[in-house]
């Protein structure tokens, strides 16, 4: 596939499975094998369907979840985008009970294509940016009270 190609696909990813809410329509991008890794844990996700279970969680915790390309770079078979997700918890996220904020989560995602579908994927979330919009973690010292604190 041309390099072209693959950043199509990733954007009618992005589009016709994120942006729609629709894991069923992964079934058509990613590959049956398919396998993301995502910082933080200790496994990787492997198998389409059980990538499709995950992001349904997502989708179940924040019902109005959109995501924004900010920079992308293409060569070969890889794709790499920076991207920022945002949404409203509206459902128990992480063991985190709805708290009806509005996050902004700066993400990166590396995305292989192998054959015309995704075969893997390394993604990274601001996790602990999320905790802290949530009120799960303590938010980051600020310049004001970072000089207060000696």
């Amino acid at each position: 596939m041309q390099v072209q190609d693959n950043q199509q696909l990733i954007r009618r990813f992005l589009s016709n499975v994120i942006e729609a809410h629709n894991p069923g329509a992964a079934d058509d991008i990613l590959a049956s094998d398919y396998t993301v890794h995502l910082v933080g844990m200790p496994q990787p996700v492997t198998g389409r369907d059980a990538w499709k279970a995950l992001i349904a969680s997502y989708f179940e915790a924040f019902p109005d979840l959109t995501v924004e390309i900010e920079d992308e770079v293409a060569a070969k078979d890889r794709v790499a985008m920076r991207m920022v997700w945002s949404g409203t918890h509206r459902a128990d996220f992480m063991g985190i009970p709805a708290t009806g904020r509005r996050v902004r989560v700066q993400t990166s995602a590396f995305f292989e294509v192998l054959d015309g579908r995704v075969q893997t994927e390394w993604h990274q979330d601001d996790v602990l940016g999320l905790m802290q919009q949530l009120g799960a973690a303590p938010a980051p010292a600020t310049a004001a009270t970072a000089g207060a604190v000696r």
